[in-house]
């Protein structure tokens, strides 16, 4: 196998233990604090992989620009949107299905492309998106009987939209992302990018952190007292965003991309084996609809 296929391996693997030690953190410290714990535990090995970068290539910190900071802001905020999202449709539906939804962003973000920037899709993009959204009906279909013994078939409810909204969230941070590290014009790609996500962790956890101080300052004492758990969300985050940097550097974006969906295939396997969590053969289809289409998307793409 080819190294820019492992790592991204590595990247999809560590970005889901991290998911999962959040998910199992929310019953102990809650959901805002189970969303604090990736951005405060994550902000010493951000920094660190950073300066590395510098120190290994001989390299300075890139200059910025007022711009590069609203943008950066802009794109800060919606991914701690995208992290609470998340973390709420854990309490209504299963690891696998949250997971599965928030990887909508992908078939969000090619929307959003044509919409914002003015990218044309092509047929094969199309319809790989119109697959996605048949994946996306299977997992959201639910048999709900009502108090008066009637029953009905319902293909989404208000819990889906929390995931398919946490995707909507993390699309628009990625073209802003883009955007912020574009500005910073430098020779080297991992450096601006991993400044870029190290800016953004720390005013993640200023925005966030101040908001928990002032409105829930019992999940912000409950999320430090779990630092054990929290130091290993912070440590995976970390390998996981190296990892894709690294693999993004020296590969194919799409490809990259395409390869890291087998956290589709892991999410299930954590949902049934270590959450002990049941899902339905339609699920597991849904899920893999949805992972194809995705695959298309970035490969078309």
């Amino acid at each position: 196998m080819e190294s820019w296929a492992i790592i991204a391996l590595i990247a999809a693997l560590a970005q889901s233990l991290r998911t999962v030690c959040q998910k199992l953190l929310i019953p102990r410290i809650g959901e805002l604090g189970a969303s604090f714990s990736r951005f405060i535990f994550g902000i010493p090995f951000a920094w660190l992989w950073t300066l590395y970068i510098c120190i290994k290539t001989g390299s300075s910190l890139p200059e910025t620009s007022l711009l590069f900071f609203v943008f950066v802001a802009f794109a800060a905020i919606l991914q701690i949107a995208f992290t609470i999202l998340l973390i709420m449709m854990f309490n209504h539906r299963n690891y696998a299905i949250g997971i599965a939804l928030s990887k909508t962003e992908i078939l969000q973000t090619a929307i959003l492309e044509s919409i914002l920037i003015g990218y044309a899709a092509s047929y094969s993009t199309i319809f790989a998106i119109a697959m996605g959204l048949f994946g996306i009906a299977l997992l959201s279909y639910q048999k709900v009987e009502f108090a008066d013994g009637n029953k009905a078939h319902l293909f989404f409810s208000s819990s889906h939209f929390l995931g398919l909204g946490s995707g909507a969230c993390l699309a628009l941070a990625n073209i802003f992302y883009f955007k912020a590290t574009i500005l910073l014009n430098g020779d080297l790609l991992m450096l601006d990018a991993s400044f870029t996500a190290a800016i953004a962790i720390s005013l993640q956890t200023a925005i966030l952190g101040s908001y928990l101080i002032f409105k829930q300052p019992t999940q912000l004492t409950l999320c430090l007292q779990n630092w054990r758990t929290g130091f290993f969300i912070g440590i995976t985050a970390a390998i996981s965003t190296a990892a894709w940097f690294f693999a993004f550097a020296i590969f194919h974006l799409g490809a990259v991309r395409a390869v890291g969906q087998i956290e589709l295939i892991i999410s299930i396997l954590f949902s049934w084996l270590f959450l002990k969590e049941k899902i339905t053969l339609l699920e597991v289809i849904g899920i893999g609809v949805l992972g194809i289409s995705i695959i298309l998307v970035l490969l078309y793409a």
